[in-house]
């Protein structure tokens, strides 16, 4: 499935870019709204 594929890509590089970078994690501002809550679902 696609949704699998672009979403594999998305945590993998956000996982690389927080590793490079030298932090452990990152700072989500959510409102309540759609976007919120997918931007979550890829948090853990």
């Amino acid at each position: 499935m696609k949704v699998d594929k672009v979403t594999d890509h998305i945590v993998t590089w956000l996982k690389d870019y927080a590793t490079k970078a030298g932090v452990k994690g990152y700072v989500v501002g959510v409102s309540g709204g759609i976007d919120s809550a997918v931007t979550s679902t890829y948090v853990p």
